[in-house]
């Protein structure tokens, strides 16, 4: 390298979303919610049972049981809603009811009908709010927002298609600029962003994030104005609601390497799946610069179909 030069920063290049993580007080009953609401089925399931909770910060051997929900284009394809409930210690706290609370704040669903949806949420006994122009992707569109039964923010946007579709994650971030950042260190890149827009009442900033192979999703990180964002992201593990989100890379241990460069990082970890084909996964936690919990898993994205 020539004298002077600056070398060029190799990010990781994570390839898809896997699952956002949903602690739930009933699995049987998220499940159910979600089923009829939005047409999601299990593809995975662990027995409920002690597994060691080091990995994600927990003492001893919880007891825990887990479903992966897909919408119709199943595993491999989709990115699940990871629906886990904690038996011991039990799930606990309550998913922040503020939409401008920091950290992982709602799932994103393209439907082939608003009105649909919104007539199975009022069968749950579940609030609606019409968003007139919601920013998703850049642009600002009809939306509506819903709450599952552990209260996690759903918003619904209208698409062509014959089922629902698990399209985005909202990212309540203090500083855009530096969370844009972050995930770009990931391998993900701002495709649509807007400076202090107006959001109905609201005035946002945010940033649109897709992997390059996986563009069908994007973590929509949200920087918001007015409202002030408010508040922190959720802990423990086991607190109610979104709580982290896992992202597939080819080499996890290769994934350490380059972000320990950065500064000092822990390594990575073997965590059970128990009932499962998989057995188990290796993975990466860390955390998003205002505290979001972010799983790098290591899953080949030969090992996908999008």
């Amino acid at each position: 390298m020539p004298d002077g030069a600056v070398p060029t920063q190799v990010n990781v290049q994570v390839h898809s979303l896997l699952h956002t993580n949903l602690n739930t007080v009933d699995v049987a009953a998220a499940a159910g919610f979600y089923a009829d609401v939005l047409d999601l089925l299990p593809g995975m399931k662990t027995a409920r049972t002690a597994a060691d909770g080091r990995a994600l910060g927990v003492d001893g051997a919880p007891v825990t049981e887990c479903w992966f929900l897909y919408d119709h284009r199943g595993p491999r394809t989709a990115p699940a809603v990871e629906v886990l409930e904690w038996e011991a210690p039990a799930t606990t706290g309550a998913h922040p009811a503020e939409p401008h609370h920091i950290g992982i704040s709602s799932l994103g669903y393209a439907v082939p009908s608003i009105d649909r949806v919104r007539a199975k949420a009022a069968r749950h006994g579940r609030p609606w709010t019409e968003l007139p122009a919601w920013p998703v992707r850049g642009s600002a569109t009809a939306a509506g927002r819903t709450t599952d039964l552990d209260g996690v923010p759903i918003e619904l946007t209208e698409r062509a298609g014959d089922a629902p579709v698990f399209s985005h994650l909202r990212i309540n971030v203090t500083d855009l600029d530096a969370s844009v950042a972050w995930y770009e260190r990931l391998g993900f890149t701002a495709k649509a962003t807007a400076r202090s827009a107006a959001a109905g009442d609201d005035v946002l900033s945010y940033a649109s994030m897709v992997t390059e192979d996986d563009p069908s999703f994007s973590l929509e990180l949200t920087q918001w104005e007015k409202p002030r964002g408010t508040g922190l992201a959720s802990s423990p593990a086991y607190h109610r609601g979104l709580y982290r989100i896992a992202l597939g890379v080819d080499d996890v241990n290769a994934a350490h390497e380059t972000l320990a460069a950065d500064a000092p990082l822990s390594p990575p970890e073997f965590v059970e799946l128990p009932g499962t084909r998989l057995g188990g996964v290796t993975v990466l936690f860390m955390r998003d610069p205002d505290g979001a919990v972010v799983e790098l898993v290591g899953r080949s994205r030969s090992h996908m179909r999008r």
